[in-house]
C-alpha cells in the first residue's frame, strides 16, 4: 500500500542514547522495547505509525493505528498529538508503549488539520473543511477535552504548524487563492490569545501566499512566503525582514538561534533568522526531493526529509 511521508515527528521523550551521526552504518538490533532515540511517521493511506531507530535504521512498519486521515503530529512534553481530519479527533499516544492512551473527539462536521499546543494542557486547533466552507480556529483544554472558544478565519491558508502563540497573541496565516494562479491576497490574523478577540488582519503582498509558520529562537514569528520568508517582530507587530530564498518556503526548522532550513520544492535552503542573511538560496539548495507532501525535521545536526513518491526519509548530514 502506498504510504504518506507527510510529516516526521521527532521523540525527543525516548532519549537514552545518542543518535548516530547519519553516515553511520546500520547494525542489528533484537531489542524489543523501545530504547534510545526514534523517529515516527504516519503514514495516511496505510493509516499506521511506522517507526525507525535512529542509531540502527532499521524500520519496525505498523508500530500504531491511526484514523481514516491523519494530519498532524504534535510533540508534548508527556504526550504525542495525532490530528486526524475525517475522524475530527485528536488521538493521545504513548510512543514509550506504542499504544493509543485517549482520545479527544471534536465537534461533528468539523475537520481539524493542525494543532499548536500552548502553555499548560491548552492548545490551537485550526479547523478547514472545503466542502462545508468552515474556516476557524479553535481555543481548546487538551487536558479536560473540552471546548473553550472559536473564531472564523474565512481565508485560511493552510501551514504545515497551523498557527504561532507569541508575545501573547495567536498568528495565522491567511490567502486569497485559486488553485494554480498567485494569491491575491495575503495577510496574517492576529488574535489576542487570552481575550481570543480579533485583533487585527495584518497585510502581507498580495502574492505571498503564506504556507508556513513558525516561532524561532529568537522570539520572532517567521512566515514562509512565496519568495522566501518574511520576518515579524510580534513586539511591534511589523515584518523587519524579508529573506529572499528565491523559492516558496513550505516548512521552516531550526539549528540554532542563527540557523535556520527552509524546505522549498526539491531540497532544502538556509538562512540567518536573526540578520535576515541568505545561507543558502533555492540555486544551490541541498538536493531533497520531497515527492508530493514532504516534510522534514532536524535533530542532533541531521535533517530527516520524508518523501511520498519514494516512500523514503532521507537523512542529510547538515555540517556536510
Amino acid at each position: 500500500m502506498k504510504k504518506i511521508f507527510a510529516l516526521v515527528a521527532l521523540s525527543l521523550t525516548l532519549a537514552a542514547c545518542t543518535t548516530p551521526k547519519p553516515n553511520e552504518a546500520p547494525t542489528v538490533t533484537t531489542a524489543a522495547a523501545p530504547k534510545g532515540m526514534y523517529l515516527y511517521v504516519f503514514n495516511g493511506l496505510g493509516h499506521t505509525i511506522d517507526e525507525i531507530n535512529l542509531k540502527t535504521r532499521e524500520v519496525s512498519s505498523a508500530v500504531i493505528k491511526t484514523g481514516p486521515v491523519p494530519s498532524q503530529f504534535v510533540m508534548g512534553n508527556d504526550t504525542t498529538y495525532l490530528v486526524d481530519s475525517v475522524s475530527a479527533s485528536i488521538d493521545l499516544l504513548d510512543l514509550r508503549t506504542r499504544t493509543k492512551s485517549d482520545t479527544i473527539n471534536l465537534r461533528t462536521g468539523t475537520s481539524p488539520i493542525t494543532l499548536t499546543l500552548a502553555e499548560g494542557k491548552k492548545g490551537l486547533v485550526m479547523h478547514s473543511d472545503f466542502m462545508t466552507n468552515l474556516k476557524e480556529i479553535a481555543w481548546m483544554d487538551l487536558g479536560t477535552k473540552t471546548l473553550e472558544a472559536t473564531a472564523s478565519v474565512p481565508k485560511l491558508a493552510w501551514a504545515d504548524t497551523g498557527c504561532v502563540v507569541a508575545n501573547g497573541k495567536v498568528y495565522v496565516p491567511a490567502a486569497e487563492v485559486v488553485y494554480g494562479q498567485p494569491s491575491t491576497e495575503s495577510g496574517l490574523y492576529v488574535f489576542d490569545y487570552a481575550t481570543r478577540k480579533l485583533l487585527q488582519t495584518l497585510p502581507l503582498e498580495a502574492t505571498d501566499n503564506p504556507t508556513a509558520i513558525a516561532l524561532d529562537p529568537n522570539g520572532m514569528v517567521e512566515i514562509g512566503v512565496s519568495t522566501g520568508v518574511k520576518i515579524l517582530d510580534p513586539k511591534e507587530n511589523k515584518v523587519t525582514k524579508h529573506v529572499q530564498l528565491g523559492a516558496a518556503a513550505k516548512a521552516i526548522r531550526f539549528l540554532s538561534a542563527d540557523k535556520a532550513y527552509a524546505l522549498v520544492e526539491g531540497g532544502l535552503v538556509s538562512f540567518n533568522p536573526k540578520t535576515g542573511d541568505v545561507l543558502r538560496p533555492a540555486a544551490n539548495k541541498i538536493a531533497a526531493p520531497t515527492g508530493s507532501s514532504g516534510m522534514f525535521r532536524i535533530f542532533d545536526g541531521a535533517a530527516y526529509v520524508s518523501n511520498f513518491d519514494a516512500d523514503t526519509v532521507r537523512v542529510i548530514d547538515l555540517a556536510t
